[in-house]
């Protein structure tokens, strides 16, 4: 496998990227260097184009402008184990993003779902996970795409502050990685996330899953009927039990009308 890695460092100027971005992706390029993966050969790809969406387009069209079979989006704020790629790979999934939280309360994971209770249009967040599962909407921030969705999706990979295709009007509605897994179901793709494998979001301090599980304890401890009622869980194969007596069963995917 010939492997892209496009690297998103938009928001940051190049000299002040995090350090610890750069030393959890030698320790991952060094990975693939041993040759214990399945890739044959790898090139890093950094855009500091801004806004985000106009950077990782930049990428998808050098990934397609070369021989590359895949490209695996790492943003600068992030940091990841060195098996990131062979985890994700492993899967056999052409659309699979790592499991990582938001920077801000209550830090929940960057994965959803068209939830039964979720309003039409909207998506709910996946609060409880296992393993490997479908989702709608998700981050790119660890993101493992085939060449083939690249091409299927065609020039219309990502939008946020700005449309790639300057002859249609700017649209603001949709934050650039949604704009990408919608355009990826348009044209019949699925759409995965690893909850096992987490990239970890960095500001003052990194940020993960620790911070939300605090979150999930405290609301279990107030739970109400109401709020169960807004749960989802993902992965599991009989309803979980959050609190004694409340049982919330796994989201499944409706299957197209």
């Amino acid at each position: 496998m010939k492997l892209a890695i496009g690297v998103i460092v938009a928001g940051f100027p190049m000299k002040v990227v995090p350090v610890d971005f750069w030393k959890s992706y030698e320790r991952l390029a060094a990975r693939l260097r041993s040759g214990s993966t399945a890739v044959t050969y790898y090139e890093r790809f950094v855009s500091d184009a801004f806004p985000t969406d106009v950077a990782r387009n930049q990428i998808c069209r050098y990934t397609l402008a070369k021989d590359f079979d895949a490209l695996l989006f790492l943003d600068a704020d992030h940091v990841f184990e060195p098996d990131l790629f062979e985890r994700l790979a492993s899967h056999g999934k052409e659309i699979i993003t790592a499991r990582y939280h938001v920077k801000r309360p209550p830090f929940h994971a960057n994965a959803f779902v068209k939830h039964p209770s979720a309003a039409p249009g909207f998506f709910k967040t996946v609060h409880y996970g296992k393993g490997c599962f479908e989702i709608d909407r998700g981050g790119a921030g660890a993101l493992l795409v085939t060449r083939r969705v690249l091409e299927a999706i065609g020039e219309d990979w990502f939008r946020y502050q700005r449309n790639p295709n300057p002859a249609e009007p700017p649209d603001f509605s949709v934050s650039e990685d949604f704009w990408f897994y919608q355009r990826a179901q348009e044209c019949g793709f699925s759409c995965w996330v690893d909850w096992e494998t987490e990239a970890r979001h960095l500001v003052t301090a990194d940020i993960g899953r620790e911070q939300y599980d605090e979150y999930l304890r405290h609301m279990e401890r107030a739970l109400t009927p109401a709020l169960a009622a807004e749960l989802v869980v993902c992965g599991y194969d009989e309803p979980l039990e959050i609190a004694p007596g409340v049982l919330i069963p796994p989201y499944r995917a409706m299957e197209p009308a």
